[in-house]
């Protein structure tokens, strides 16, 4: 009789035991799969820099449907939080956000921030005017004396900004790129700098008659390329790692390197 009850007592506690083991996997497989839910939300900073990206363009931009279909393809869904650009990058810059969207090269921001392997723009910078203005461009000296209106948070190569300096030339920053050319407009600055495309979807959206009042200097004061930008820890390492390999591979796909170039901005 004692033997039986201890074989009851010891296939009781088997019983338990087996049950409890059951609980830790089911409750540790939910765990998993929470975090593998929270990963596949990714979210990324952003200015508006139309058409290459914007909150309120198809797709929020040509550049901004690129950097989607690049996560998708690794089961990860992004969204953009649109913001000034300063303010962008001081949210991915602090961890707030592993993200942003998109950056020029910059030898401050590459020590500061971590670069994709490849560039998703190149354009080219001008010097936009009012028709008005005498402007010849050929060298740095060509801006001395000028009331030039730049940008909060965009990024100026180091030469222009060190003529700034050595020239004094009198400049005004503004948050909002689409303010550039109404202060030029308005006659409160004789110059201003702008991507191309960008400027034209502003200039676009301007009546004839006021578009005319404005001029694009032929000759570009530079081009540059623009990449996306990922905070410096462990969790933006592993993003630009991904973010690198499928980015490679989906440029081999078949036509799709070709259409990018074709829809958006060459490489």
């Amino acid at each position: 009789m004692r033997y039986s009850i201890n074989n009851r007592s010891i296939t009781i506690r088997h019983i338990c035991s087996f049950f409890i083991r059951i609980t830790l996997i089911l409750c540790s497989g939910q765990v998993i799969s929470s975090e593998e839910n929270e990963i596949a939300k990714i979210q990324i900073t952003a200015g508006e820099w139309p058409p290459y990206i914007g909150k309120s363009l198809d797709n929020q931009g040509c550049v901004a449907k690129l950097i989607r279909e690049v996560f998708e393809r690794e089961n990860k869904d992004v969204t953009f939080h649109f913001m000034t650009w300063a303010k962008a990058y001081q949210k991915a810059k602090t961890g707030a956000y592993p993200i942003t969207a998109y950056w020029f090269d910059s030898p401050i921001r590459r020590e500061e921030m971590l670069y994709s392997a490849a560039h998703l723009t190149m354009e080219s910078l001008y010097f936009f005017y009012p028709k008005y203005v005498l402007f010849e461009w050929q060298s740095f000296d060509d801006i001395a004396g000028r009331n030039l209106v730049l940008n909060e948070g965009y990024t100026y190569r180091k030469d222009f900004l060190d003529a700034l300096q050595k020239h004094k030339v009198n400049h005004t920053f503004v948050s909002h790129h689409d303010q550039n050319l109404q202060l030029l407009i308005l006659g409160l600055a004789d110059l201003t700098v702008l991507s191309e495309k960008p400027a034209e979807h502003i200039l676009n959206q301007l009546k004839a008659f006021t578009r005319k009042r404005l001029r694009k200097h032929p000759t570009p004061l530079y081009a540059t390329k623009g990449y996306l930008l990922f905070h410096k820890n462990a969790q933006g390492e592993q993003l630009k790692k991904t973010f690198d390999k499928r980015f490679e591979l989906i440029m081999k796909e078949p036509g799709y390197q070709e259409d990018y170039i074709r829809q958006c901005t060459p490489l």
